[in-house]
């Protein structure tokens, strides 16, 4: 379910449900991509199938950006405000491989991966055209950043096995660096690199697994979750770590 929070000066209310959003929905899931302030793309499975949604606040009003087949379901929106509109996403037919599509507002969506070139959990260097994501397609789980375009080569950032799939790339807000997951040392853990991919750092230690981490808007701090996604019982929490400027 979607809520939202308005803060004030000195008050903060309480959230309120996004209704529009989750209105005739099962399940309304993962983390929303901001075209503009009142513009963002979601999953929802209202028309049965999981599929990207766009939801304009301001005009009260939703309407889908990928239709997917009975048997595809669409997650992982992310977006580049900057360029009129455009979005990315994965797609996962039956039980294969995840392929990465891009698209713009009102247009129709392309794919970006064909074959054994696959990838999941997209997301735009500011300021740039290009996409970090993950992939299996050299049979272990790395880093890998392309054009968002048809035809283009995409390059692995190091060589290094993550060995989780939950890598969830994220870059830094001025896009000189890229924080992620990483089993590589043992359990999952946070980690950061350069955008080219060199000067490796864990950040986190613990003996706890982590994951999902995310950069705030100034560069300064990142938010992850700690716990384990894949137990049968699955746990996490929000933690933060400050950093010093990247």
């Amino acid at each position: 379910m979607l809520c939202s929070l308005r803060l004030g000066n000195t008050v903060k209310s309480e959230p309120e449900s996004l209704e529009i959003c989750n209105n005739g929905a099962r399940k309304v899931q993962g983390r929303a991509a901001f075209f503009s302030r009142d513009e963002f793309a979601f999953v929802s499975d209202r028309l049965g199938q999981p599929a990207i949604w766009l939801a304009d606040l301001k005009r009260r009003f939703v309407e889908p950006l990928t239709q997917p087949a009975a048997d595809e379901a669409d997650y992982g929106p992310a977006t580049l405000p900057e360029a009129d509109g455009h979005f990315a996403f994965f797609r996962i037919i039956g039980s294969g491989r995840p392929h990465l599509y891009v698209g713009r507002l009102r247009e129709a969506i392309q794919p970006l991966t064909i074959s054994k070139a696959y990838g999941d959990q997209p997301w735009f260097l500011p300021g740039t055209s290009r996409l970090v994501f993950h992939s299996r397609r050299t049979g272990d789980d790395g880093v890998f950043q392309q054009e968002a375009a048809q035809g283009a080569p995409a390059f692995r950032l190091g060589v290094e096995d993550e060995r989780t799939s939950f890598v969830t790339p994220f870059p830094s807000p001025n896009g000189s660096h890229i924080v992620f997951a990483s089993a590589a040392s043992g359990s999952s853990q946070i980690w950061v690199m350069r955008a080219d991919g060199s000067n490796r750092q864990q950040l986190t230690f613990a003996p706890t697994p982590a994951c999902f981490p995310a950069w705030s808007p100034m560069g300064r701090a990142i938010v992850f979750v700690r716990g384990d996604p894949q137990a049968e019982r699955p746990t996490g929490s929000l933690w933060r770590m400050v950093l010093d400027a990247c």
